[in-house]
């Protein structure tokens, strides 16, 4: 099938996978299985966030981009909440972490991931504030 789907819409050329593009009637059920199969490729992307946020060197800007194409489709994804909060955190945006991360705990509101990145990054805005505070 997912052969078929490769070949169908972008052209596969797999070794295994039939010759020729496939018959109408599996073109017909491709095409309404398309926001299905888009659904599980971004459910897919976010096991694959875990991976990026466990490499020595996290590229979260790739991470934030990634969690936020999640979002856009699946607005309540828990792991993509926490994972743009842990994101935002690490970018050093702030506030856009504590959204993030607000909006995870209120999906999950024992998750002590959650609410520790909560506590640093409230601990990161008030220093930011003293900070501003002290300059004037």
């Amino acid at each position: 099938m997912a052969c078929l789907l490769c070949r169908g819409m972008w052209g596969c050329s797999c070794p295994w996978s039939p010759p020729g593009p496939p018959p109408p009637e599996q073109t017909q059920s491709l095409h309404f299985a398309m926001p299905k199969i888009e659904m599980l490729v971004f459910k897919l992307r976010t096991i694959g966030f875990a991976c990026l946020l466990q490499a020595e060197l996290v590229n979260y800007e790739r991470v934030k981009e990634y969690c936020l194409k999640v979002l856009q489709k699946e607005g309540e994804n828990f792991k993509a909440l926490y994972r743009s909060g842990v994101a935002f955190y690490h970018l050093g945006d702030f506030n856009k972490a504590l959204y993030y991360l607000k909006e995870a705990r209120s999906r999950q509101p024992t998750d002590t991931n959650v609410i520790r990145y909560i506590q640093l990054t409230e601990m990161k805005l008030s220093r930011c504030s003293q900070r501003e505070k002290e300059a004037l």
